[in-house]
């Protein structure tokens, strides 16, 4: 299995306010029926972001240090993506745990790009 030392997070803007008001990055449906947070290696966000979100929509991307999350964080494989992904068996993912809040930009054509990479302390 595929280890990295960082892992990803895709909020949409209104979830991003809400994290930083409240520190709590808020779960989708799927979170919960999983049984924990779904999070993406950096060679699939943009993969991600293009399967699961509308085009032209305001999307971010937490960055995090593998490392806070210990033994918590499992690398898993997924048939349907064939891929290992980090999956989070705690359902209580914190704004403060993220280091890095970037932005997602489309193109004309509907793709998703990566864009500004800010340090979460700085990114209000």
């Amino acid at each position: 299995m595929t280890q990295q030392n960082r892992v990803f997070r895709l909020i949409t803007e209104m979830d991003c306010e809400e994290a930083k008001k409240t520190d709590r990055i808020p779960l989708v449906p799927v979170d919960r029926e999983d049984g924990y947070v779904h999070l993406s290696p950096k060679g699939q966000v943009l993969n991600t972001a293009g399967l699961y979100f509308a085009p032209g929509s305001a999307l971010h991307v937490l960055e995090f240090d593998a490392v806070v999350f210990g033994s918590d964080l499992k690398w898993e494989w997924v048939p349907e993506r064939e891929d290992d992904f980090p999956h989070l068996y705690n359902l209580d993912l914190r704004w403060h745990q993220a280091c890095f809040l970037h932005t997602i930009n489309w193109s004309t054509e509907g793709e998703p790009a990566w864009g500004n990479r800010r340090p979460i302390n700085t990114a209000k």
